[in-house]
């Protein structure tokens, strides 16, 4: 993490769990991962409190399998990995 300047980070929280279409049952995570279009990390949070950030520093990703959770320093700049049971 950059330690002499300050970075404004955007929080993105996506759906906690998406709906499954054919049960209208909501589905469980299954891996909650993130891809950094910056320097090409793929990062995973393991667990619910286990906030991991890609080595440039422009990513973050919480939850676990309990919730997504989004921390960049531009939204744009990362590929959406998480999937789902089925």
């Amino acid at each position: 993490m950059r330690t002499n300047e300050q970075v404004n980070y955007t929080t993105h929280r996506p759906e906690r769990h998406q709906m499954d279409a054919t049960t209208d049952e909501p589905r469980r995570i299954k891996h909650n991962r993130a891809k950094c279009l910056v320097c090409g990390d793929t990062i995973e949070s393991k667990s619910r409190h286990d906030y991991v950030t890609c080595t440039c520093g422009n990513i973050s990703v919480d939850g676990g399998r309990a919730y997504l959770a989004r921390m960049a320093t531009d939204l744009q700049k990362f590929e959406e990995l998480s999937e789902y049971e089925s």
